[in-house]
């Protein structure tokens, strides 16, 4: 008869509680590198898919405007109840719940370009963190020398004078947050999201308005 003590015991139960332990450990690995794998190819759940992601290939300041394409021009047809929000870039801040809808004219040429369908951008999910927004924000104020269509704000094939719109329509509708509501953080979101440099002189993505831009 083979007898164990107490501390054998101990000892087994012990080494079943570490195999188990082990084999949750395992399951998790794999579960988390299906979920890393799934985003690696794109299958992200927590982020809308936008027809207009990275279609802006690399800004090439050795070419003329004229031959910069594809362009982008995205109307906002419907913002939230809560677009004008105070928007805080700081840990532990809360972001809203709240969607855009858009659309987009994307041109591929001068005499080319196609119209996407509605999509949306919403609020926390499609913020793009980690990066500075700021430096869109920067972007959006610099202006084109010529090549314009001036303060008029069309589909194109040229762009306005300046990406954002900023006309007394707009400013209104931004609200006292201006550049720090979820207006300018969507816009911002939305150009990094396309590919804009916004080191550059890069004037290939405008926003043409925000329809029904009352508050």
């Amino acid at each position: 008869m083979i007898r164990i003590n107490s501390t054998g015991i101990l000892a087994v139960l012990a080494l079943e509680f570490m195999l188990a332990a082990c084999a949750d450990v395992t399951q998790a690995s794999q579960d988390i590198a299906t979920k890393v794998q799934g985003l690696v190819k794109g299958e992200n759940p927590f982020k809308s898919l936008s027809p207009i992601a990275k279609k802006l290939g690399p800004y090439d300041s050795s070419l003329p405007f004229s031959r910069q394409f594809p362009r982008i021009a995205v109307t906002v047809l419907k913002a939230p109840p809560a677009h004008n929000t105070l928007m805080m870039a700081m840990e532990g801040a809360t972001y809203p719940n709240a969607c855009y809808k858009l659309t987009a004219r994307i041109w591929k040429s001068a005499a080319s370009f196609e119209d996407t369908p509605e999509f949306q951008w919403c609020s926390p999910h499609d913020i793009a963190y980690g990066v500075p927004l700021d430096s869109y924000t920067r972007w959006s104020f610099k202006g084109m020398l010529d090549g314009s269509t001036g303060m008029k704000r069309t589909l194109g094939p040229l762009p306005p004078d300046y990406p954002y719109p900023t006309d007394i329509k707009h400013k209104i509708f931004y609200g006292s947050a201006g550049t720090v509501s979820l207006d300018y953080w969507m816009m911002d979101s939305v150009a990094y999201e396309a590919g804009v440099e916004p080191s550059g002189e890069d004037h290939r993505l405008w926003f043409v308005e925000f329809k029904g831009a009352t508050n």
